[in-house]
């Protein structure tokens, strides 16, 4: 209960919806204190009226504000009382974005163990409720925590499970995240052929889809014609696309090599 009347009750309501859109708004726009400022607006209304479910979103996103600005304490602070909130009220598909967050802030501060545990229990929500749109992204995360680990092994089955997901779902800004994580364990096992053969699928999707990664793309196959040859890397280029690398585009590894 409230102290307030109903028509008290919405028009507060109200207000602190358009709190939170200006949070947002000025969120998006990277005026991280002015969101702030609007975010603990909303909050203190919800709060005041017993809205806690609605007032989650705003402990969230406060504690993206942190996140971003790396006060790595304080986001999780925000994280852990939308994360109450939301297993308080039954709210299972958004507590596993706070435990995804929570994951990352710990992934930031090395603590690799941690943001495992963290990224698994989002992934066990996400999967029982067969959201695999999101377990995507706990799949890249759980690879990014293996590598660091060096449990290679670990790393390349989740990334391959991310970018079976990506895929399907044509998200190619993840598709080539995805590749190009995947090519560096390879390249970490010393397995030089297969990174190759990653790096042509990444540089492929890149100029049709992400213009501006090609020079990454570029240096990483540079790099594998240099460890492979010039034999070696030509019979994989052909094996992977059916063509020989020719034009502009081998120009550009060939000089990238050289430099």
């Amino acid at each position: 209960m409230t102290e307030y009347e109903d028509e008290d009750t919405e028009n507060l309501c109200n207000a602190a919806d358009e709190y939170h859109q200006l949070g947002n708004f000025a969120y998006l726009q990277r005026q991280f204190e002015q969101a702030r400022q609007y975010y603990l607006k909303a909050v203190k209304i919800l709060e005041d009226t017993g809205d806690l479910s609605n007032a989650a979103d705003e402990y969230h996103q406060l504690g993206n504000i942190a996140f971003r600005q790396e006060q790595f304490e304080l986001a999780k602070e925000y994280y852990f009382k939308a994360l109450k909130i939301r297993e308080d009220v039954g709210d299972l598909c958004n507590a596993a974005d706070e435990y995804h967050q929570l994951g990352n802030v710990a992934y930031l501060q090395e603590k690799f163990e941690l943001a495992q545990k963290y990224y698994l229990k989002a992934l066990k929500i996400r999967e029982d409720v067969e959201d695999l749109s999101k377990a995507a992204s706990d799949y890249h995360q759980l690879g990014m925590v293996a590598q660091e680990q060096r449990k290679f092994e670990d790393a390349i089955a989740y990334y391959q499970k991310a970018f079976s997901v990506y895929q399907k779902s044509q998200d190619w800004y993840w598709v080539s995240q995805t590749l190009f994580k995947l090519g560096k364990v390879l390249e970490a096992q010393s397995n030089f052929s297969e990174a190759l053969k990653i790096y042509i699928e990444a540089i492929t999707i890149d100029i049709e889809r992400n213009q501006d990664w090609i020079d990454e793309d570029i240096n990483d196959l540079a790099r594998m014609l240099q460890i492979l040859g010039e034999n070696q890397f030509d019979k994989i280029w052909f094996k992977v696309k059916g063509e020989e690398c020719t034009g502009e585009l081998r120009q550009r590894i060939w000089f990238a090599r050289d430099k």
